[in-house]
């Protein structure tokens, strides 16, 4: 799953097909197909590893989350250079 941090206004956003904008207007990030998105503006490209992700959902439905600790996922920022994503700073 990709994401879209601004550092105008520190909204993160989930990327859609019909492009989604953070809350200050400044960045807006779409699909262009099922894996590769732009970014346009001052945004950060950021990931959630999807099985990681599942496994949480998972534990959630299962009631199988401690209350203390949560559960962790994988995310990270993704490159500059990564081939799946495309970020045009204006």
């Amino acid at each position: 799953m990709k994401l879209l941090y601004c550092k105008n206004c520190g909204d993160i956003i989930r990327l859609s097909r019909s492009g989604q904008h953070c809350e200050c207007g400044a960045c807006i990030g779409f699909y262009r197909n099922d894996l590769e998105a732009t970014i346009i503006g001052p945004g950060v490209p950021l990931g959630i590893g999807n099985e990681s992700l599942r496994k949480g959902i998972e534990a959630f439905n299962a009631d199988d989350i401690p209350a203390e600790h949560g559960f962790a996922v994988d995310a990270f920022v993704i490159s500059k250079d990564a081939s799946t994503v495309t970020v045009k700073e204006t």
